[in-house]
């Protein structure tokens, strides 16, 4: 509260706090049309009660109002450590520590690692448990991880190889495609007539120039076999494009 007359957007973008850098981001720069907030306190009002903050009930207030709001699917740790071998977790957890390199580690810390970790074998858990198979339909994978943490992309090396898929999927793939894509009736109706082209286009718009024109060329190579193999291949160009942290977006 003692610096917030000297908080601009560069400082405010570095803030770990979640809460604390997106009352900045809503004071600094508000949405149009939107006022910006009065201060700190009627802002977190916006979630929860501010005297139940740093409680149980606010969390629990805070946890309903982006279930409500986003219609977001909570899942408790019980559910979430459900088909989780726990060995693999701790082991994932401290290679997590081991790439963030940090000295002194403070007990939230060491929990926010074995979130990630927990996370990441969660996705490959429910891929399973849902009978989700690689090249299953041309979409590739449903369930990812949408986060670009470079700690713990590092660190999971060894899954990736054993589960032979990748569980983390680029935001600004999924901003793209949804920007981009037809309504979910629409691709109901023409399901059977898009592919490939208009796949092709929906998962490679906004890309370089050179690198959509590689995907097209693949999806072209792929239609060279029948249509059981093309599916295939397209299923592998999704799942690659999701989770490809080498590509540029323009």
């Amino acid at each position: 509260m003692e610096v917030e007359p000297y908080v601009d957007l560069d400082l405010a973008r570095n803030i770990d706090r979640i809460l604390i850098r997106s009352y900045y981001y809503a004071k600094l720069s508000p949405q149009d049309g939107v006022r910006s907030p009065a201060g700190w306190r009627s802002y977190i009002g916006n979630f929860c009660e501010f005297k139940s903050l740093h409680s149980e009930k606010g969390r629990e207030q805070i946890r309903e109002y982006l279930i409500r709001r986003f219609g977001f699917i909570y899942e408790p740790d019980s559910e979430m450590l459900s088909g989780v071998d726990p060995d693999e977790l701790k082991a994932l957890t401290r290679r997590i520590l081991g790439e963030r390199k940090k000295k002194n580690l403070r007990d939230k810390e060491e929990r926010l690692a074995e979130n990630d970790a927990m996370h990441v074998l969660r996705v490959y858990a429910r891929r399973q448990a849902g009978g989700e198979r690689n090249y299953s339909n041309p979409f590739g994978f449903k369930t990812w991880w949408l986060t670009q943490d470079a700690s713990v992309r590092r660190a999971t090396g060894l899954q990736v190889v054993e589960k032979k898929s990748r569980f983390m999927m680029r935001p600004e793939f999924l901003l793209h495609f949804i920007a981009l894509s037809p309504s979910a009736e629409k691709v109901r109706q023409s399901y059977e007539t898009v592919f490939p082209t208009l796949l092709g286009v929906r998962l490679s718009s906004r890309l370089r120039e050179d690198i959509f024109k590689s995907a097209l060329d693949e999806i072209g190579k792929a239609f060279e076999v029948d249509e059981a193999r093309a599916a295939v291949r397209l299923a592998d160009l999704s799942n690659q494009l999701k989770s490809d942290f080498l590509k540029q977006y323009e």
